[in-house]
């Protein structure tokens, strides 16, 4: 049994497993705005736990992209920054790098390290993967109309910069189609070359 629910309730939040096991609950959209906040599911207790943040770390998002970083950070880009049941949402491209730090209690440290630029499109929704780079890769997603976003990015955690990669689809056979369950073969091309 769990030994504490959600703390806050939120729908919409992202949820990333981090390395030692326990799971960062950040963001979501509940009583009527979107959350700035985030909350540690420690799997050892099974219970949720509360998370300090430096003020102004974090802006409100729901239907974001929490994406672990090789090194333990969590990498937050992107989402609605207001009702996401709304006609028209107003998305962010805003970026953010937290690091979560020591526990007390039953309250975790967070801190949120420098960031070298923020999305290239603001999305809400979008998918991602983390590359075999270690970085990373951002699909789709949706406007603040709610509009398909067709394009992809990367982020770049170190020494470098965000760039929009460049995708070309090979379909086996001419026959095929992808609207039929046919494999896509995507090579990703971005400006590091790797």
């Amino acid at each position: 049994a769990l030994g504490s629910g959600m703390l806050e309730s939120r729908k919409f939040a992202s949820a990333t497993s981090l390395l030692a096991g326990n799971v960062l609950f950040a963001g979501g959209f509940g009583g009527g705005a979107a959350s700035a906040t985030m909350k540690v599911f420690n799997w050892k207790l099974r219970q949720f736990e509360s998370v300090t943040l430096p003020v102004g770390g974090f802006s409100g998002r729901s239907q974001h992209v929490g994406a672990l970083l090789g090194d333990g950070t969590v990498l937050l880009a992107g989402g609605a920054t207001a009702d996401p049941a709304a006609s028209v949402v107003p998305v962010t491209s805003n970026a953010v790098v937290f690091q979560l730090g020591a526990r007390t209690g039953t309250t975790w440290a967070g801190s949120f390290l420098p960031v070298n630029g923020d999305m290239v499109v603001g999305r809400r929704g979008a998918d991602n993967a983390v590359m075999m780079a270690g970085r990373p890769f951002i699909a789709g997603g949706f406007s603040g109309s709610g509009q398909t976003i067709a394009t992809v990015e990367v982020y770049t955690p170190d020494r470098s910069r965000n760039a929009a990669p460049k995708a070309y689809v090979f379909l086996p056979s001419s026959d095929l189609s992808h609207a039929f369950g046919a494999p896509i073969a995507y090579r990703i091309i971005d400006a590091e070359g790797d």
